[in-house]
């Protein structure tokens, strides 16, 4: 429970729904072939790089391919 209440906190603070299209798929292929991100983690990434986030905050630990990724600033939420 105390996972899905620290989610529920974080879902609360989204100003911004992103919507998944062609672009973003395409934008996400690209993340994997550049940086080795994959699925739904390239999927977040495009998502966060269209919002223009100030960080992304994450549970991919600093040495998973996603922290690679210089458009965005990965967090790792056990770091916060």
């Amino acid at each position: 429970m105390d996972e899905v209440r620290f989610f529920e906190r974080i879902f609360d603070e989204i100003d911004e729904w992103i919507i998944l299209d062609d672009g973003l798929v395409d934008r996400a292929i690209e993340l994997g072939r550049t940086y080795g991100v994959i699925g739904l983690d390239a999927l977040h990434v495009a998502a966060a790089e269209r919002a223009q986030v100030d960080q992304f905050l994450t549970s991919e630990r600093p040495t998973r391919p996603l922290h690679r990724v210089t458009s965005i600033h990965p967090v790792f939420l056990l770091d916060t």
